[in-house]
């Protein structure tokens, strides 16, 4: 579908996913979105970030690096590492500074995750935006020496 509009800069299919329910894309299937529509700079999609199969952690984008997209919106995506996410989203999208979170205090999210889920998943996705600023200071340190 998105191999139709390769110069798309904004792509919002749904932040929300039914847990268990629901096929989703992995970090594979957003490098294939990622590929076709280059110009993104803003995505809102809810992935699968447990399944790391064929991603390489040294360079998880390949040569196919995002440097315009500055709005990111996972939504209730799957997390089982934040490190792991937040390697992955850095190779990815080097000029990414946050992971948008504003979506977790929203109603849908409410009816699809226990309260301590939602808790758990939150904690993980904050940690993900804290090790991402980790990552802009160390980057800023190398640009200047």
């Amino acid at each position: 579908m998105v191999a139709a509009w390769p110069m798309l800069e904004v792509l919002k299919i749904s932040c929300y996913i039914a847990i268990d329910a629901t096929a989703v894309p992995t970090f594979c299937g957003l490098l294939g979105v990622l590929r076709l529509c280059p110009s993104l700079t803003s995505l809102a999609l809810a992935i699968d970030t447990t399944k790391l199969e064929d991603i390489d952690f040294m360079s998880p984008g390949g040569e196919g690096l995002n440097t315009h997209l500055n709005d990111l919106t996972l939504g209730n995506s799957l997390i089982a590492s934040p490190l792991n996410v937040a390697l992955i989203l850095s190779g990815i999208f080097p000029c990414l500074e946050q992971v948008d979170l504003d979506c977790w205090d929203t109603a849908p999210m409410d009816s699809l995750l226990s309260a301590h889920d939602k808790n758990s998943a939150m904690e993980k996705w904050a940690s993900v935006n804290n090790i991402l600023d980790g990552f802009s200071i160390v980057k800023e340190r190398v640009a200047t020496s």
